[in-house]
């Protein structure tokens, strides 16, 4: 598994703009032992995370039902079938949220 985490220093000019909304969106497959550790890392960090969506890729090993069950803060999307890393992050229905505007965020 990858992670890629983009970390903003505080003298960055950026860091300290008001309103600032964060959102995390995680593509996971067969991943159900280290999602439920990172999305607590998440959730308790000191930095708050407006919205987490995680995508599950159709996994086999409870991974979306982990999440529903144990994160209902989560916005949890599952596929039906495995689509890939590029498949998840570009899913119909992200996609449909962000252009309506609906999560306001400027990405």
């Amino acid at each position: 598994m990858e992670w890629t985490l983009h970390m903003v220093s505080e003298n960055d000019p950026d860091y300290k703009q008001q309103n600032r909304r964060i959102a995390c969106v995680i593509v996971a497959y067969n991943n159900v032992s280290n999602i439920g550790k990172l999305l607590e890392v998440l959730l308790n960090q000191s930095e708050p995370i407006e919205e987490i969506i995680l995508v599950d890729n159709a996994s086999s090993d409870g991974t979306a039902q982990m999440v529903k069950q144990t994160f209902p803060q989560v916005t949890l999307f599952a596929n039906s079938s495995n689509t890939g890393v590029g498949g998840g992050v570009t899913l119909r229905e992200w996609n449909t949220r962000i252009k309506k505007g609906i999560t306001g965020y400027g990405y």
